[in-house]
């Protein structure tokens, strides 16, 4: 995983899920007028496959990622199928996040079960509510075994050199919005990661640890 001024780097990495086929695409092509950004591209991804796309700067990497998770549309005839009980998830080249909240509030704005359970306990806590609110809650951070996610939390932000969870979005750089899009991503734990450019702004040491993170999963 590296990156030069030349060369980008794109990621799908999939995890353990009892589903084999993940993905599959046949006929894909994308023309802007006369201008081909790819034709006739087929391709099938299964559980546990990770995947690099490694090319020049401006060939169209990101038009691909995007027609591939469905945020752009390809040409008429393409195919392209997602399994539908498969959780995909998208970091892209800039992330798009709610600079108004805390890196906290971002971490924990997910589907997520776990940490949507997370959040209705810690709400109930904050605001001295004892009723059967709590104890629902409570049992919901039995069944999800959460009650060591603010660990794991911690340490996947501290692994990005990400520190103060209070610390407001808008107050963060290009490169920290970029990490914390990152943690937020690996912490909703989906089946399928589509990741576009994702050492920009990672050191040699983040690197190493995504490599092995994204190689334990």
């Amino acid at each position: 995983m590296c990156k030069t001024k030349t060369v980008e780097i794109a990621l799908f990495c999939l995890f353990y899920s009892p589903i084999m086929n993940y993905l599959s695409i046949e006929d894909l092509s994308l023309h802007y007028g006369e201008k081909i950004l790819f034709q006739n591209l087929s391709l099938y991804i299964n559980r546990g496959d990770k995947i690099a796309l490694i090319a020049k700067n401006g060939t169209g990497k990101t038009t691909l990622l995007k027609t591939i998770a469905g945020i752009e549309a390809p040409n008429i005839g393409s195919k392209v199928m997602v399994h539908k009980d498969i959780k995909m998830a998208f970091l892209h080249q800039e992330p798009i996040l709610d600079l108004t909240k805390t890196i906290e509030e971002l971490v924990f704005d997910s589907n997520n079960p776990k940490l949507m359970a997370v959040k209705e306990y810690e709400y109930c806590m904050d605001n001295n509510i004892i009723d059967d609110r709590l104890t629902d809650s409570m049992e919901m951070m039995d069944k999800q075994e959460a009650w060591d996610i603010d660990v794991k939390v911690k340490q996947i932000l501290g692994k990005l050199k990400i520190f103060d969870l209070s610390q407001i979005g808008s107050t963060l750089s290009g490169g920290q919005r970029k990490r914390v899009a990152l943690a937020k991503l690996l912490l909703d734990e989906p089946d399928f990661i589509i990741m576009d450019e994702p050492t920009n702004h990672l050191d040699i040491e983040m690197i190493e640890w995504l490599e092995e993170y994204l190689q334990g999963r």
